[in-house]
């Protein structure tokens, strides 16, 4: 609940700045490919492995000055990444933990326009929220799957930095981002239960590098 109240005073803030402030706002769409993996201690035999997935979201952006934007930007996020298991060198077998976000980065964008197309920097927090989590065991035993969506927390929190360029189409933008995303709170529930299990790890998070491409309408105030 913690995060959930952080999120909706920062929303709430973040709302009432801009009409205040008469600045520009630009609202879009992105898609998201993301190479993401958890991370955490394994025994000497295993070890996480990133997986590609794709993802979508929505750009709700406030501009405060014409170079400093705060940025929201809600989207569905898959966090999925694959343990390997080995034996002398070769791959035994694996289990891929997939794992659905609901994904609000909280960002501020600091612009510039150097070579006349508009560069920027991001930094900000990612406020998570878990959907549904599955596993898909491939070992020598045989295949295995499983909704696991419980031994995730509900919600979660990292950080994430991120650089590209906003390409003027008239009074619009299309945007090229790419960003480091790393997260900040071990993302798995706790009950004592864990052992013989990745789990077992006193801390499991996520990291992942994201390549953003979305276009942004700007509404109301200059160019």
């Amino acid at each position: 609940m913690g995060l959930l109240r952080a999120f909706a005073i920062a929303a709430a803030l973040l709302m009432i700045a801009a009409p205040a402030s008469a600045l520009r706002v630009k609202l879009g769409l992105q898609g998201i490919a993301i190479n993401n993996s958890l991370t955490g201690d394994l025994p000497r035999e295993g070890s996480w492995n990133g997986q590609r997935e794709l993802g979508a979201g929505i750009i709700a952006e406030f501009d405060l000055t014409d170079d400093i934007s705060l940025s929201l930007q809600p989207g569905f996020t898959p966090r999925n990444s694959r343990r390997e298991f080995k034996r002398k060198g070769e791959i035994t077998g694996y289990i891929d933990y997939e794992v659905d976000y609901l994904s609000v980065p909280l960002l501020v964008r600091v612009t510039g326009d150097p070579i006349g197309v508009r560069g920027f920097v991001t930094a900000g927090l990612d406020f998570s929220f878990r959907l549904e989590a599955r596993l898909d065991v491939r070992t020598e035993i045989g295949p295995y799957q499983e909704e696991i969506t419980d031994t995730f927390k509900p919600s979660s929190f990292g950080a994430l930095f991120g650089a590209g360029a906003m390409i003027p189409v008239d009074r619009h933008f299309v945007i090229l981002e790419l960003r480091y995303v790393q997260g900040l709170s071990d993302i798995v529930e706790r009950n004592g239960d864990e052992e013989d299990s990745f789990l077992s790890s006193p801390s499991i998070k996520y990291k992942g590098l994201e390549f953003v491409v979305g276009f942004a309408f700007t509404l109301g105030g200059g160019r």
